[in-house]
């Protein structure tokens, strides 16, 4: 195996693309030894890629997130000579650091150390994280309730309406032409992945809701969304793909994309991941490269254009958070939309800036333990309301 195998599997690990076969071929090659020296350089790029922006993340907290991430890697699979080698345990470490594949890892930027508030404790009111449940309203009105456990077939006309576990799937074609459309509505708390009668896949996320038809009639393929959603379209160019979010409108042929339209926020970001998009507000038009973001500005129907950390806004597909440079507020925003909780300030928060990553399946108190050990507020869970505290 050349060393240019190793270097790309490498790098689609960083990028989220491997599949399971190339993962598993991926960590055979870092079991071998031959490849410890490569296997260094890409390492040490890694890392100082993984350094946002111009930010150089302090010494100390630095040793505190490779030492933390060291302490819980496991020997699960991969053991070289028969125990957890130096290259293997910092190799993984370092990609598991990079993928923000587990547990937490949150640093405040400009923080030379961490501080260790301990308001949450052992013990204290604690919220689960959310899973994958969602509503689907079929054209006559009739509602199912869809979880994470469940397996159902759903008959609608000549259609087929697969559930198995967190996702849904048509499968059959209607006989007749006439389109009626289905509502798929995720609750706060909730997300699900719908396979679309076209073969497109879409992931809802928390608080949003998909309204499509049951059979992609006539020369385009229209659906509309509230809240946030990514998806990856199957490739017609007879019949284009558009979404629909409030008055703007996406344009699309065959590719991955996310956007995010939550009324909580102030504007309406576009980001594609691959192939290319048009986004249309009024007489405004912009068209997108893969790696950009569109963001609307709600207020002034602009639409402003600039480079998306795409890792980080699909993270909530991939059951993470990640910041980047991100404020309080707007990383509360995202954790109350999972966890179904309101917001109560009493204190208004600081300023400062946050980066890392957060699993998704960890428990709300755990999530505020680690902002709070980070930054200048402390928080408490009353019932399903986090108050912000000094």
């Amino acid at each position: 195996m050349s060393n240019t195998r190793l270097t790309w599997l490498f790098e689609r690990y960083r990028n989220r693309l491997t599949t399971a076969e190339e993962e598993e071929e991926l960590f055979q090659l870092i079991d071998q030894s031959e490849y410890d020296e490569q296997l260094k350089a890409l390492l040490t790029a890694a890392w100082e890629q993984f350094q946002p922006g111009n930010f150089t993340l302090p010494p100390r907290q630095s040793e505190e997130m490779y030492r933390h991430i060291l302490e819980n890697t496991q020997p699960s699979r991969h053991i070289r000579g028969g125990f957890w080698g130096p290259m293997m345990a910092a190799a993984a470490a370092v990609l598991l650091l990079i993928a923000i594949a587990g547990g937490y890892f949150i640093y405040r930027y400009q923080t030379t150390q961490l501080v260790n508030s301990g308001a949450l404790q052992a013990g204290v009111q604690d919220i689960a994280p959310g899973s994958n449940k969602a509503l689907l309203t079929l054209a006559n009105g009739t509602t199912v309730i869809l979880d994470s456990t469940g397996s159902q077939v759903i008959q609608q006309g000549s259609v087929a309406i697969h559930q198995h576990n967190g996702q849904l799937q048509y499968k059959g074609s209607a006989a007749s032409t006439e389109t009626v459309y289905n509502t798929l509505t995720t609750p706060r708390g909730g997300k699900f992945k719908i396979v679309l009668p076209d073969g497109s896949v879409a992931w809802l996320n928390s608080a949003s809701s998909l309204r499509y038809p049951a059979t992609f009639n006539g020369k385009e393929r229209v659906v509309e969304l509230h809240g946030q959603g990514y998806f990856e379209i199957a490739q017609n160019a007879h019949q284009p793909f558009k979404v629909k979010v409030n008055d703007m409108e996406v344009q699309v042929l065959g590719t991955s994309f996310d956007i995010m339209a939550y009324e909580e926020e102030s504007t309406v970001n576009t980001t594609l991941l691959e192939g290319g998009v048009k986004v249309l507000r009024g007489n405004v038009e912009k068209v997108l490269k893969p790696g950009q973001q569109a963001i609307l500005d709600e207020h002034t129907a602009t639409i402003d254009i600039q480079p998306a950390d795409v890792n980080r806004i699909i993270a909530w597909k991939n059951g993470r958070f990640i910041f980047n440079n991100m404020d309080l507020e707007t990383i509360l925003r995202e954790v109350a939309r999972w966890y179904d909780v309101t917001l109560e300030y009493r204190v208004k928060p600081g300023k400062e800036k946050y980066g890392g990553g957060i699993s998704r399946s960890l428990s709300l108190a755990a999530v505020l333990k680690v902002l709070e050990e980070n930054g200048n507020n402390h928080f408490s869970i009353e019932g399903r309301k986090v108050i912000i505290l000094p």
